[in-house]
């Protein structure tokens, strides 16, 4: 599961009436289109450029509906955050559109909603995401919203009042994690597993950190980070080329970002952390549910051959309703409505691999129990000919439909930027997938090796005894972890 993908599909904003009926219409003009695609694999075409201030410029012209996808991604994601600042690119992304240039935030809005165009920010681990998309049935559409994301993502005005609103929401959006068990598990085990490493960071940060946060902290985020030379632009639909051309040369080429270019800080290898299990004490007495994550970290990358072994293989052990884990846990145990495998990849560093379920709180042991012997079976055991089968037909089948838009097009094409990664990995990867075997599945099999996990369990100190117990017979140091510990108090 990469979550910096499903960032970059497109804007978090409700789309105005106008663009979700032409973003209907585009998904299946663009089937279509996308029929000889399926067959050779080739990407559309796409023209990339550098302006000379260093920004990437993909391009994609077609006119076959109207409407143009607008998407910025910079490397200014939430593991540039500063040490003890923990939540600075996640508000910054919730404060773009709060004012820019000489436009309040009132002044975006009706200049978006004149136009019937979208345009929002996101923030992920690697990147910050803004999106957008314009109906160009008129003329002025597409220049307009140029304009407004030229100013949201060069000269963003980060005004105090606003700011400190966007800040109190954030601060409330944490004192609700401890009511939200997803949400705790994911940070939880995060914490855990990565310790001080940036991945073991909130992106939302914690009370303290967020609470001292400021506009200058903002402004100088934006200036390190968000800069054209680590940025890229892209643009695919009906956008005029005169128009794009106009606005790139006045607006994005003259952006010149203040001070010298930052050198990327190298991501630490992750520190190995002896086994353990957690229990993350809610300090709800009622609770009578558990979210159980079990796993460790990955030791390989996007650049590795065997990467997409690996990816497959996760989607045989946990990667939809028929996977191993769902059907031992949930239609044979009857423990859980879902259990997954999920992992997380990057391409220098990667992150983690681990068994996503929940289940009632009394049923924790047996849970964590079952899922530890059903991923140790798979390990030693093998996918057979059936389960391969079925999930090479179904990302087959799935592969297509990445691209229904213009919109989804650059997103793929703006993550391989992101990740460093050929567009030969995508038009490849239709043929790779079905030229694996079950042999190439085994040569991963140490990948989905728990003797080292971390467990962590979000529920409440009345499974204590039985947790600790459990610790202590599978060979894990037992601790527990507030929500105090978790910066959410």
């Amino acid at each position: 599961m990469n979550t910096t993908r499903s960032l970059l599909v497109g804007s978090a904003r409700t789309p105005s009436a106008v663009v979700s009926a032409l973003l209907r219409s585009s998904r299946l003009l663009c089937l279509a289109l996308l029929l000889p695609f399926v067959a050779t694999a080739k990407l559309p075409a796409v023209t990339e450029s550098k302006l000379g201030n260093g920004l990437t410029v993909l391009t994609r012209f077609d006119r076959s509906v109207p409407l143009c996808a607008v998407r910025f991604v910079s490397r200014a994601g939430s593991r540039y955050d500063p040490a003890g600042a923990e939540g600075t690119a996640s508000l910054l992304s919730d404060t773009l559109m709060l004012g820019a240039g000489t436009r309040s935030e009132a002044d975006l809005d009706r200049e978006l909603e004149r136009n019937g165009a979208v345009l929002d920010a996101v923030v992920g681990n690697k990147s910050l995401v803004v999106s957008g998309d314009v109906p160009t049935i008129g003329a002025g559409g597409l220049p307009a919203l140029l304009e407004l994301l030229a100013d949201v993502v060069t000269v963003p005005t980060f005004p105090a009042g606003p700011v400190e609103r966007a800040r109190e929401r954030a601060l409330a959006g944490l004192r609700r994690v401890s009511d939200d068990r997803l949400s705790l598990a994911e940070r939880a085990f995060a914490a855990t597993v990565f310790a001080a490493h940036p991945y073991g960071r909130p992106a939302d940060g914690s009370l303290a950190s967020v609470a001292s946060l400021t506009p200058a902290a903002l402004k100088a985020f934006h200036a390190s980070w968000v800069r054209p030379e680590r940025s890229i632009l892209g643009l695919a639909g009906d956008c005029d080329p005169k128009v794009v051309a106009g606005v790139l040369k006045k607006r994005f080429g003259a952006w010149v970002a203040p001070g010298a270019v930052p050198t990327e800080p190298a991501l630490p290898p992750v520190a190995e952390v002896p086994p353990r299990l957690v229990l993350v004490d809610t300090g709800d007495a009622t609770l009578n549910q558990a979210q159980l994550r079990i796993g460790a970290p990955l030791r390989r990358t996007y650049s590795d051959p065997e990467y997409l072994a690996y990816h497959v293989s996760a989607e045989v052990l946990g990667g939809d309703f028929s996977a191993r884990l769902n059907d031992e846990l949930r239609v044979k145990a009857g423990l859980t409505y879902g259990a997954k495998w999920l992992y997380q990849l990057d391409d220098s560093v990667s992150r983690a691999g681990y068994v996503w379920t929940f289940t009632g709180l009394r049923d924790a042991v047996r849970a964590v129990d079952l899922s530890f012997d059903t991923v140790d079976a798979y390990r030693k055991g093998a996918a057979t000919e059936a389960e391969l089968t079925r999930v090479k037909s179904r990302l087959a089948k799935a592969f297509p439909f990445r691209f229904e838009t213009n919109g989804q097009v650059l997103a793929e094409l703006l993550q391989l930027w992101l990740d460093n990664r050929p567009r030969e990995v995508l038009e490849t990867y239709p043929e790779r997938v079905a030229a694996l075997d079950a042999a190439a599945l085994d040569a991963v099999d140490a990948d989905f090796d728990l003797s080292r996990a971390t467990v962590v369990v979000v529920g409440n100190t009345s499974a204590r005894a039985e947790l600790e117990a459990l610790a202590q017979r599978r060979g894990l140091a037992f601790s527990v972890l507030t929500l105090e510990e978790l910066g959410l108090r």
